[in-house]
């Protein structure tokens, strides 16, 4: 369930500051539930980067270096949305393999274990002043060497080890079903737990049932989030991202309203989603189609809701480059978005658009 560790010496602290490694662990085990409850900091970082991304010009753009990009905290925003939920396919997967009674139990020990390697890393050693504000992960970014080509196997180690941990906070305080783990609260020492996974299991059914997509484990928060992004950046579709993200979640969902702008005919939008589903990213559930979940979901320039999505429409030439560009997105791991090594002539070859590919290069300037 962990990635490689990196035990090198600019992970490791000197021995002569063994003191100060054991005042970090407890700093950090004393807090967790504070320092690792991070959905705030995610908001403020994805707005982070929906504002660079608003505020690219149309010219060209493959050797352009922004002046944003060069703050770490945009660094920073970037490496956290794309390592988002990373990790937890196979905490879903450690999850299963343990009887429900048992498994917050296991689930704080596997965290505070968790952080006692993470307060070994350089990298974290003032982890213990974040707040959930947005203020102080732009002071802790200027602490990540994101300028240092020999430590990018250190900083995406950091990232997928807060991943971890924050999913694994999440569930000890009540948020379990957000990741599609069953745990048993009633076992739960934390009074916030308890009210947390109480006020979830007595939201009411909601009258109008919509089937929405599921997406495979590949595929996470922070993909969605970065699709969200360029459909909105191409003039494809309005709506807010929560609306956006719920569409994959394969729940029923009957407030997810989005609006499909009509730049090309409504067969892009059904082929956008069918490739999805062909390169194994999400899946129709049984008893439903992929056009009753579009025309559930999605509404036309005028307000009114899509109808008619399986009429076999083509769709429009010049929208397959950027299909295929989300595609290839959806299909890049986090470690590989963060170091940016993907091959230019294989799979990976577009994470973005062709004029920003070299600037969200992070760790190669």
């Amino acid at each position: 369930m962990e990635a490689a560790s990196y035990m090198d010496k600019s992970i490791m602290p000197e021995m002569g500051n063994a003191p100060s490694l054991q005042r970090r662990v407890e700093r950090l085990l004393k807090d967790a539930d504070k320092l690792f409850s991070l959905a705030d900091i995610r908001r403020y970082c994805q707005m982070l980067m929906k504002d660079y991304y608003a505020n690219l010009k149309p010219t060209p753009y493959y050797n352009h270096e922004t002046e944003q990009l060069r703050k770490k905290e945009c660094h920073f925003a970037y490496a956290l949305t794309m390592t988002y939920t990373s990790t937890l396919p196979k905490i879903v997967q450690w999850a299963k393999g343990c009887i429900k009674e048992y498994l917050l139990q296991e689930v704080q020990e596997e965290r505070e274990r968790c952080i006692k390697e993470f307060a070994r890393m350089e990298i974290s050693s003032r982890w213990y002043q974040i707040k959930n504000d947005d203020h102080t992960w732009r002071i802790f970014s200027q602490n990540i060497p994101f300028d240092e080509a020999n430590r990018v196997s250190e900083i995406c180690e950091f990232f997928l080890r807060l991943d971890k941990i924050c999913i694994l906070t999440d569930i000890l305080n009540g948020h379990a079903a957000d990741y599609g783990i069953e745990v048993d609260y009633t076992t739960a020492t934390s009074d916030t737990a308890k009210k947390t996974a109480m006020q979830k299991s007595q939201k009411p059914p909601k009258p109008r049932e919509t089937m929405t997509l599921k997406r495979k484990g590949c595929m996470t928060e922070a993909h969605l989030t970065l699709l969200y992004m360029k459909l909105c950046k191409e003039g494809w579709i309005d709506g807010n991202e929560a609306d956006f993200k719920a569409l994959f979640s394969g729940k029923r969902d009957e407030d997810c309203q989005l609006t499909w702008l009509e730049p090309y005919g409504r067969g892009t939008l059904f082929e956008l989603f069918r490739q999805i589903i062909n390169a194994n990213l999400a899946e129709v559930a049984d008893g439903y189609t992929l056009s009753a979940i579009l025309e559930g979901h999605f509404k036309d320039p005028r307000g009114q809701w899509l109808t008619s999505m399986d009429k076999g429409n083509n769709p429009n030439s010049r929208a397959l480059p950027i299909i295929n560009e989300c595609i290839k997105m959806l299909k890049a791991s986090p470690q590989q978005m963060l170091e940016g090594n993907w091959d230019e002539d294989g799979d990976f070859a577009s994470i973005y658009d062709p004029y920003d590919h070299q600037d969200m290069q992070l760790h190669k300037r």
